[in-house]
């Protein structure tokens, strides 16, 4: 997996672009969001420890280092803040996206799911609506990050002790899922099957129709702050 590596004022652009060409285009990208989805996805190795030996990096020496991998691209114009948004916002160029999109698809995919091929080796996926979770071809098992953007019809049939159908094909599927963004969608129940996901660290539920969550599940375990 690539790793983003920061060398005074440099950052490897190649290493992070996986995630941001996830975003739809010319969406807004929040430094708080994409800071704790490469941290999700271990893109950063850390810094030595003060004693001078190689270990683990506390979640905000890693954010810190991610945090500054993000200024750095926006310095570097690889995303252009928002003039009228708020603080730690960006955009993508269409240029750039397009061009990372065209020599990463094979592992990282934005469109329709049905479209993907055999020969594709898929880690990280951007869905335009929760409804084609369904379309993503069985042999898709090693997703790592899956991003759904936009809203898809509520189910009616859904209760509180039932999941809804995109919930449970997610968890599933995509064992090895440590990214999950559902914002802006009608999902309206998070299950107890979320805790089948053992290297899960980051989930995005913001304006869904969520009101409970399964805090018992254990699902938590592996969570970034």
């Amino acid at each position: 997996m690539h790793r983003c590596q920061i060398h005074g004022a440099g950052v490897s652009p190649e290493a992070v672009l996986p995630l941001l060409l996830l975003y739809p285009e010319g969406s807004m990208i929040e430094q708080k969001n994409i800071v704790q989805q490469w941290t999700a996805e271990d893109f950063f190795e850390g810094r030595e420890s003060t004693g001078g030996q190689q270990g683990t990096c506390p979640p905000l020496d890693l954010e810190k280092e991610a945090r500054e991998c993000y200024t750095e691209l926006v310095n570097r114009s690889l995303l252009v803040r928002m003039i009228d948004g708020a603080d730690g916002c960006a955009t993508m160029p269409t240029l750039l996206r397009s061009y990372a999109i065209y020599r990463s698809q094979y592992e990282n995919y934005v469109g329709d799911p049905c479209h993907i091929g055999r020969a594709f080796k898929v880690w990280r996926l951007c869905a335009a609506d929760a409804d084609t979770i369904h379309d993503i071809p069985d042999d898709i098992t090693s997703l790592t990050t899956l991003l759904v953007f936009g809203s898809s019809s509520p189910r009616r049939d859904t209760g509180p002790s039932t999941t809804p159908a995109v919930i449970n094909v997610i968890c599933q599927k995509f064992t090895s899922l440590r990214v999950l963004d559902l914002r802006d969608t009608q999902v309206e129940v998070v299950g107890s099957n979320l805790g089948r996901l053992l290297q899960f660290r980051y989930l995005n539920l913001s304006h869904t129709r969520i009101k409970n969550f399964p805090w018992r599940s254990g699902i938590l375990r592996c969570f970034s702050s």
